[in-house]
């Protein structure tokens, strides 16, 4: 894995962390442990189309929030899902 999709894998990890911290504790014993989850799944692309839909809803919810912090989220996940949607059409280039 290259190092641009262990930047989107960080990307992707830390928003899923910052969105709901006590889930991703309850579902991981450590970051590092979500991150390679979140790399694993770089390597399918049915898996990032299901982050991609599971990015999509969270910013679904968040998108009428005028508070700053939860825009700068809401504007993370426009922009993992826009480089998540590269991944897929590079992959589908390649074949």
């Amino acid at each position: 894995m290259d190092n641009s999709y262990r930047k989107i894998a960080d990307d992707i990890t830390s928003f899923f962390y910052d969105y709901d911290t006590y889930e991703f504790v309850d579902n991981y014993d450590t970051y590092e442990e979500g991150l390679n989850e979140t790399i694993n799944m770089l390597s399918s692309t049915n898996n990032i189309k299901e982050l991609i839909y599971n990015i999509d809803n969270i910013c679904d919810d968040l998108k009428d929030d005028d508070d700053s912090s939860i825009r700068d989220l809401y504007n993370r996940g426009i922009n993992i899902i826009n480089e998540l949607n590269n991944i897929i059409n590079d992959n589908e280039m390649e074949v």
